[in-house]
């Protein structure tokens, strides 16, 4: 049996990270296509913790 005993047609995440990362992960091991919806939401909090946040801060 393998680790992976589900076979799907597509993977869909709805978040850019950290289940969009997972979900390009697993299409690599799976072969198979995946979809990432990002709300908007993830993204801006990425964006506050992200490398551009933390030089702006220096900048200031």
């Amino acid at each position: 049996m393998t680790r992976f005993s589900t076979r799907y047609d597509l993977v869909h995440a709805h978040y850019a990270f950290p289940s969009g990362w997972l979900a390009k992960l697993y299409s690599k091991i799976r072969r198979v296509p995946y979809i990432v919806t990002v709300h908007g939401g993830d993204l801006n909090k990425m964006a506050k913790k992200g490398a551009f946040s933390r030089s702006k801060r220096k900048a200031s």
